[in-house]
Order: structure tokens, then sequence, then C-alpha cells
């Protein structure tokens, strides 16, 4: 990596931070906080629970799944369509109209505290250990790309991600995660734009 490099990484760790700083939740409810006070539209909240379940992993792992075995994986795309029907038409505005703050304070409203403690407990374990996957995945990326060690990778994007989080609650985090969907994504638009002429379309 060139000097230009570290700068763009360095401009893009500062501006997550500035837009967690821009977002900060000085006063108010757990809402405001979690729930970025429901003020959120559809675009921002799309993007982030795109981007949310697409990590590195999926980055670097789908084209060289597509490279090995074909475009088989393409096969798995209908079902999110397939899915989205029944999520966005039954089960978003079935817990929407309830006004909660998750799903699990739901499974407490109708069993009890017990089921919601477990429930919650198994998505927080199951999460840590996708987290650390996902994060150790892109610290190895990152750590051949900037020539650091992959833990100092991972301990800085861990704390800019914590630091944005705790000071701008959910309406920081939907808005980084569209500023990650825009470097997602334009890097693959400008990769297959570089490559149109190399297959001579």
């Amino acid at each position: 990596m060139g000097f230009l490099d570290y700068a763009i990484l360095t401009v893009y760790l500062l501006a997550v931070l500035g837009i967690g700083l821009y977002f900060r939740v000085t006063e108010g409810s757990h809402t405001d906080f979690f729930l970025a006070g429901r003020s959120m539209g559809w675009f921002p909240i799309g993007l982030s629970v795109m981007v949310t379940v697409f990590s590195a992993i999926n980055y670097v792992a789908l084209p060289n799944e597509v490279f090995g075995y074909g475009l088989y994986v393409t096969v798995a795309l209908p079902v999110f369509f397939v899915a989205a029907w029944p999520i966005t038409r039954i089960w978003m505005p079935f817990f929407h109209a309830m006004r909660l703050t998750s799903a699990y304070e739901y499974l407490e409203r109708r069993f009890d505290g017990r089921v919601r403690c477990l429930a919650s407990g198994l998505f927080i374990l199951w999460r840590l250990f996708w987290m650390a996957t996902a994060l150790y995945a892109s610290g190895q990326i990152l750590a051949v790309l900037t020539g650091l060690s992959t833990a100092a990778v991972i301990l800085t994007c861990g704390l800019a991600a914590t630091v944005y989080t705790a000071v701008g609650g959910m309406r920081a985090v939907m808005w980084t995660d569209v500023a990650q969907f825009c470097v997602l994504f334009g890097g693959i638009a400008l990769v297959v734009v570089g490559a149109l002429p190399l297959l001579n379309l």
C-alpha cells in the first residue's frame, strides 16, 4: 500500500467516527439509542440490514466459490425474494405495531423472562462467534495489505466500531452501514468496469 491508500483508510476510519459523533445521543430514552427514535426511512434501514449480513467472508469467499464451482450460488437468490414477502408483509408489521424494542421483548410478553434470556443469550453467543470470524477474516486481509499485525488491525477496527456505536446509537450504525455499502459495492463496480476492456466488451 502506498501513501494514498493509507490516507484513504485513515479518512474512512475518521469518517465513521465522525458519523458517530454527529448522531451522538446526548439525552432521550432507550428508543432513541436502540431504535433511532423510530425515525429512519426504508433506504438506510434496507442497506444496513444487507450490509450487516455481508462481511469480508462473503466478499472473498463468494468470488472464489464462483471461480471454482461456477454460478450455482445464484440458485439461492430467488429464496431471498420468496422470504421477503412474509417478512415485510407479516412479521415486520406485527412487531412494529407492538412498539417493541426487540423480538426478545415479545418472547418475554408471550412466555416469560427465562425464555427471553435463553433466546437472547443464544443469539449473543452465536453473534460473538460470527463476529470473531468476520473480524479475523477482515483482519487477515487488511494485515496483508497494510503490513500491520492482524491483532492491531482487529483492535483498531473493533475500537472504531465500538466508539461510533456507543456514541451515536443505532442511527450512527445505520449510516455507517450505508457508507460501508458505498465502499463495498462501489469497489465491486470499479473492478467490473475496469475488467470490461480485458473482456473486449
